[in-house]
């Protein structure tokens, strides 16, 4: 009973640890093409996955605060399609 409940506590600990690896793996898996290198774990696609990212990490920071200080805020979406519009307009 006792290794039940620790495996079940270190399930919930790394559960989504575990799962982002065998995501990960799947798509290096879905990415492999024999003689050819693993595209899909290079540190460029690293880097450009984390840049891509980034602003949905902050919104999502930004989004936890609000929701824990009390107020509810759903128009985040829509800043933020504004933004990207906004900058896309500007670089263009």
């Amino acid at each position: 009973m006792t290794s039940s409940r620790q495996l079940v506590r270190i399930l919930n600990l790394l559960g989504p640890f575990l799962g982002l690896l065998i995501v990960i793996g799947i798509f290096a898996w879905l990415s492999y093409r024999p003689g050819e290198p693993l595209a899909y774990l290079s540190v460029e696609n690293v880097k450009k996955v984390a840049v891509q990212t980034a602003i949905l990490a902050l919104c999502g920071v930004g989004m936890t605060l609000v929701i824990v200080s009390g107020g509810i805020d759903l128009s985040i979406g829509s800043i933020v399609a504004l933004a990207n519009v906004t900058v896309v307009l500007v670089l263009n």
